[in-house]
C-alpha cells in the first residue's frame, strides 16, 4: 500500500515524508467486547524516505519556541506537584511512627 506523503504532516515532525509504502495492515476488533477490549492495529513492514524539513508546515521559530516554553512549564509543574507529594507522605508516614 502507498502512503500519502502528506498522511504524517498533521503530527508535524521535523521531516518531510517523500514517499511511504506500507507492507500490510492487520486488524483485531473484539467485536464481542468492544468498549471493553481493546481494538489492536498491527502494521508490517513500513517504509519511509523523509528528508530534514527546512520549516515544519504550520510552525514557527515563535511557534517552536512557544511549544519549548510550555513544556518545560509542564515538566516543572509535574516535578511541583511530585515534590508536594513526597512532603505529604513524609508527614503522614512520620504521624503513623508517632502513634505507634
Amino acid at each position: 500500500m502507498q502512503l500519502k506523503p502528506e498522511a504524517l504532516n498533521a503530527l508535524k515532525l521535523p521531516v518531510k515524508v517523500k514517499a511511504g509504502f506500507l507492507g500490510s495492515v492487520k486488524l483485531k476488533v473484539p467485536w464481542s467486547r468492544l468498549g471493553q477490549d481493546p481494538v489492536l492495529v498491527y502494521l508490517d513492514r513500513i517504509f519511509l524516505l523523509a528528508e530534514p524539513a527546512t520549516q515544519v508546515e504550520g510552525s514557527s521559530e515563535d511557534a517552536v519556541q512557544e511549544t519549548k516554553k510550555t513544556r518545560v512549564r509542564e515538566m516543572e509543574m509535574k516535578l511541583l506537584e511530585r515534590s508536594q507529594q513526597l512532603k505529604t507522605e513524609v508527614v503522614i508516614s512520620s504521624l503513623f511512627i508517632k502513634i505507634l
